[in-house]
């Protein structure tokens, strides 16, 4: 009887050392997991993330057409700025036009509606040089602004969404734009 007891300690003796082991080994698991995943998430705010600041109006000579109908001539300036912690190398903004609602959005220029950024620092915003249109057509257009337009700089999971922005030409600024120099 007392070897059966002897045993029956020594095995529950055992059996809660090992379990406590377990315990301690998972719980240790679940720390270098949970660093692992902290160290993943300071890699993606390690990386770039273009966003359009902003997309300014200003107006430059208020015309009549032929037809006696008053149009404005006017700039587009887009302002791209890096929300990551690291420098973005050379990318592209691409600007487009829309005609209003239920259009369907196109180049806004010709020529030069994609812009060319060489590189911009962590937390750095860049005026890019205006582009000039009218609104002869009397109809209030909308322009979007895409960063990083053909995908070259990496941003990390979940932060390419945020590369657009929209504004509608009714936002016109009375004072000119000082444009900042690269």
């Amino acid at each position: 009887m007392r070897r059966r007891l002897k045993l029956t300690v020594s095995i529950l003796l055992t059996i809660s050392f090992c379990c406590t082991a377990v315990g301690i080994l998972q719980a240790e698991e679940g720390s270098v997991n949970n660093l692992l995943a902290q160290r993943r998430a300071v890699q993606v705010f390690k990386l770039p993330d273009l966003v359009i600041h902003d997309i300014v109006f200003e107006k430059k000579v208020e015309r009549v057409d032929a037809k006696g109908i008053p149009y404005w001539i006017f700039n587009v300036f887009v302002k791209v700025k890096n929300r990551g912690a690291k420098s973005a190398g050379k990318f592209y903004v691409l600007l487009e036009r829309n005609a209003g609602p239920g259009g369907t959005w196109i180049k806004a220029c010709p020529t030069f509606c994609v812009m060319e950024v060489k590189s911009l620092g962590a937390g750095q915003i860049k005026t890019l040089p205006g582009r000039q249109f009218n609104n002869s057509a009397q109809k209030n257009p909308r322009f979007r602004a895409t960063a990083d337009s053909t995908r070259v700089i990496a941003e990390g999971s979940g932060r390419e969404g945020n590369n657009q922005r929209e504004e509608n030409f009714f936002q016109i600024s009375k004072q000119p734009m000082r444009r900042q120099t690269n």
